[in-house]
């Protein structure tokens, strides 16, 4: 099976009006509708990026490889990734509610387009645009920044259950499964109270 790695992710900020509004408090007041702070650049934090995507791929069966994980890795190491994908992600929808505690509630639906990059050749192979989307439905303990990740996470699966990857990295090595869940919208079991 061939290699893979995340080699960059942008949220293109100007891609058209978002839906969803920045709300704050307890009771989810309107701080008005969803806006980027003007000293975004669009670059996204590419460690925490890197790190979901290559869990989520390795979670499908697929040999993803994640520099991030390696606190020894060099930049020669790109040239031994067979292919690299490049993520360019904008917002449909940013319904967020952020309150103290962190606390956050709401609806995070992502256009993600993937290029995948084949380093032997040195050129785009392929693009494939994929929709990640995340929902807490109640206060979770964890910033708002979690369901742009999880929505991440979930735009990798799409990636995956496309089937696309296949043409390049090989078959995976488990059969595709459920989609990630978040550990929000999903929480563990009650523990048993058998003895």
């Amino acid at each position: 099976m061939k290699t893979v790695k995340l080699s960059k992710a942008l949220m293109d900020k100007d891609a058209g009006p978002i839906k969803g509004t920045m709300r704050g408090g307890l009771w989810c007041i309107s701080n008005g509708p969803f806006k980027w702070n003007p000293n975004f650049n669009g670059t996204l934090n590419y460690e925490k990026y890197d790190r979901l995507f290559e869990k989520e791929l390795t979670r499908d069966g697929y040999k993803a490889v994640s520099p991030s994980e390696d606190l020894f890795a060099q930049a020669k190491d790109a040239d031994a990734t067979d292919f690299l994908v490049g993520a360019t992600v904008s917002a449909d929808t940013m319904d967020i509610c952020g309150a103290v505690g962190p606390q956050s509630k709401g609806t995070v639906i992502l256009n993600i387009e993937f290029k995948i990059f084949d380093t032997a050749k040195k050129e785009v192979v392929d693009t494939i645009k994929v929709v990640g989307s995340a929902k807490y439905e109640k206060f979770q303990p964890t910033t708002e920044d979690s369901l742009i990740y999880d929505a991440f996470t979930d735009g990798v699966y799409q990636l995956a259950a496309s089937g696309k990857l296949t043409t390049y990295l090989g078959e995976p090595s488990v059969k595709l499964p459920a989609p990630p869940q978040s550990i929000y919208t999903n929480p563990p079991p009650k523990p048993s109270t058998d003895q």
